[in-house]
């Protein structure tokens, strides 16, 4: 399969600080950094760090005041875009319930769909913590709301679900490290799906075709080993979650489903059985797109990677 380039965009503080923890060298994919707050922009890690609204903010953030970051990334606009080339992919990643973030990335979003419209643009976006408070929540889904009409698919990550997946006990260290991981489960899954050729490929217009106007998605990831491989791994997909599925508005059936198998050693009778107990799952959707891949790391387990699609 030819190179496709990835870019990861993190938007604002919280967008920054997750890809700087989940960032690594791929020739395959860039990392960019876009803050209004210069001093905690220049902590970040990333390919390419960019400085949004200097003259809006004067380097000092939007605060919760969404307008500021809005108008902060239009100040600043093509040199947004040129950060964002070249790319088939564009991942926007952010935190909402901030100014920059909020308001910034839907902004950015219009702006590259603007220039080309067969990007394929996802969007991957936590919503804050109940403890937060609910003026924060409401600057959130108001973005959210703005963000949809631009991004193709949006991965919805509900902050409340981190505290359902670990140990009372569980740092905060911990649980940011939780969240971090299952956002670079995505990145990484999108990039296995792109880049690996298997025994069963996802031709990249496939994955366009799943992705592009796919809407909310439903993202798991399980791995079973043992004779009840297939159960554990969706089992251990479907429990240790944090997307939200139920936002816009209630989904009662997905229109596509994305999934790839993976390990050292499986049958077609194992792909039918998961195929059979995905569609079950959601609501038996009309077009499904799968692939299989070897991973002799895996050994006896079994993989199993779900992007279920809403559609718009």
């Amino acid at each position: 399969m030819s190179r496709v380039k990835i870019k990861v965009v993190g938007v604002g503080g919280g967008g920054g600080k997750i890809i700087s923890r989940i960032y690594n060298k791929n020739k395959s994919i860039d990392y960019v950094a876009i803050n209004t707050d210069l001093q905690d922009l220049k902590q970040c890690k990333a390919d390419k760090l960019l400085q949004i609204g200097k003259q809006t903010t004067k380097g000092m953030g939007a605060g919760m005041q969404i307008l500021l970051g809005e108008k902060s990334a239009l100040e600043n606009i093509q040199d947004v875009l040129s950060a964002t080339l070249p790319s088939q992919v564009i991942i926007l990643v952010s935190c909402f319930g901030g100014g920059t973030g909020s308001g910034a990335t839907p902004l950015i979003a219009k702006k590259i769909k603007e220039r080309d419209k067969n990007v394929l643009l996802l969007s991957i976006i936590t919503l804050p913590f109940s403890f937060e408070g609910s003026f924060k929540r409401s600057i959130a889904l108001r973005s959210l709301e703005r963000l949809k009409d631009f991004s193709d698919a949006i991965f919805v990550l509900e902050n409340d679900n981190i505290t359902k997946n670990l140990e009372k006990q569980a740092t905060i260290k911990e649980s940011f490290a939780f969240c971090d991981d299952f956002i670079s489960k995505i990145v990484n899954s999108i990039l296995e799906l792109i880049t690996s050729r298997g025994v069963i490929n996802i031709d990249f217009i496939d994955i366009k075709n799943s992705l592009q106007n796919g809407g909310q998605v439903y993202f798991a990831q399980g791995v079973g080993e043992g004779e009840n491989r297939i159960e554990m791994a969706i089992s251990d997909a479907f429990l240790k979650n944090i997307t939200s599925v139920d936002l816009f508005n209630k989904i009662n059936k997905f229109n596509s489903v994305l999934f790839s198998v993976a390990g050292d050693n499986f049958t077609l009778q194992e792909i039918s059985q998961i195929s059979d107990l995905i569609k079950n799952k959601f609501g038996n959707p009309s077009k499904i797109y799968f692939g299989a891949f070897q991973d002799k790391d895996l050994r006896n387990k079994l993989k199993i990677t779900i992007f279920a699609c809403s559609g718009k």
